[in-house]
């Protein structure tokens, strides 16, 4: 994961750098670190544009629902133009 990338999830979005899921979590869940899939994208040409996650009193903040869209180096508007509108990549998850 990039330097840039981990700063911003430190300061905005800590449950996309979480390692766990939380303890409430039924013995079917599946953990899916958020990190190894940003890693993934960074390595395909992606770069982290915006991360936010959900605050709640009920759920641990390591653990919270977190957005981050990504946008792709190459694919400009000339390349996937619709309008005015360039490519975005959407990933939601939550570790509890």
């Amino acid at each position: 994961m990039r330097q840039e990338t981990q700063n911003i999830l430190q300061a905005n979005c800590p449950a996309a750098l979480g390692q766990r899921a939380d303890n409430r979590v039924s013995d079917k869940y599946s953990f899916v670190p958020t990190n190894k899939v940003i890693s993934l994208l960074e390595n395909q040409g992606w770069n982290l544009v915006t991360a936010r996650q959900v605050s709640s009193r009920k759920w641990n903040p390591d653990t919270a629902k977190h957005h981050l869209t990504f946008a792709h180096d190459h694919l400009s508007r000339t390349d996937l133009a619709v309008g005015d509108s360039t490519p975005r990549l959407e990933l939601i998850n939550a570790h509890n």
